[in-house]
């Protein structure tokens, strides 16, 4: 279970009301169980040209043991602050400002997509190319439903990781260095070897003198992506007005008291 801690992701809201008093603090507790998540977060490859390369497949036999693990955490505890002015809102969770991106009589929508984007690109003259470039992304959405001076609803986390590989299939001796990319295929395909009764697998790989991809570069494309929802209860904190928001920007709870 991917259990987060929000106070320190961006977050996107969106705020459905059915008064007109939202404005103000608000304690909002979130349950450490997900209402519904995927656990593993395996990275994968999604697309390649390496000849005659698949995905891994577990064949080993049974496992003899039996083993469980359970960890229990307390709920995470936080503060918000809703604002409204000249038909657009703000969303102050901590120190940080979240815009709304729609707004519709008491419905609203804070969003905001974090996002780091690196791209790496390494040519030597005898005749070696390869490039890189890694996208991760998370973006969390809350729906909260305000009922007077109580509020529920859910809140969903989504990572997603992307990264595409780029690497001559051959190129010359003379080639060294650390500039050269790092291909990870083998982390994440294998390609028979052997014939016969001798036949077996091994992780993948792009050898300088070898033809190992159906065309020049070769390449690998891979993904992981994480989503987890969690349940939403909170109350309005009688702490309203600006002036009593600064001492409490950064108070709360994690997840495990973290």
């Amino acid at each position: 279970m991917n259990v987060r801690n929000f106070g320190a992701l961006a977050l996107g809201i969106t705020l459905t009301t059915g008064c007109s008093g939202k404005e103000g603090i608000w304690v909002l507790q979130l349950e450490a169980k997900p209402i519904s998540s995927e656990d593993s977060c395996d990275e994968e490859a999604t697309d390649w040209n390496f000849a005659g390369a698949t995905v891994p497949t577990d064949v080993s036999g049974p496992d003899p043991w039996t083993t469980e693990e359970t960890t229990t955490l307390s709920n995470q505890i936080l503060l918000v602050q809703f604002a409204e002015k000249g038909g657009q809102a703000t969303l102050l969770v901590g120190d940080t400002i979240y815009p709304s991106v729609a707004g519709k009589g008491n419905t609203w929508q804070f969003a905001w997509e974090a996002s780091t984007r690196t791209v790496y690109e390494a040519n030597n003259a005898f005749g070696y190319a390869c490039s890189e470039e890694v996208l991760n992304k998370t973006t969390v959405t809350f729906d909260l439903v305000f009922d007077g001076k109580l509020v529920t609803g859910t809140s969903t986390v989504k990572d997603e990781f992307t990264a595409s590989y780029e690497e001559s299939d051959r190129w010359q001796e003379d080639v060294s260095g650390d500039e050269m990319c790092s291909m990870p295929a083998g982390n994440y395909l294998e390609v028979v070897t052997g014939r016969g009764p001798s036949a077996g697998t091994a992780p993948a790989s792009n050898a300088r003198d070898q033809i190992d991809c159906s065309a020049d570069p070769c390449y690998i494309d891979v993904e992981r992506r994480c989503t987890d929802t969690y349940t939403i209860t909170g109350y309005e904190s009688g702490m309203n007005g600006e002036t009593t928001y600064g001492p409490t920007d950064d108070d709360g709870q994690g997840f495990g008291g973290l």
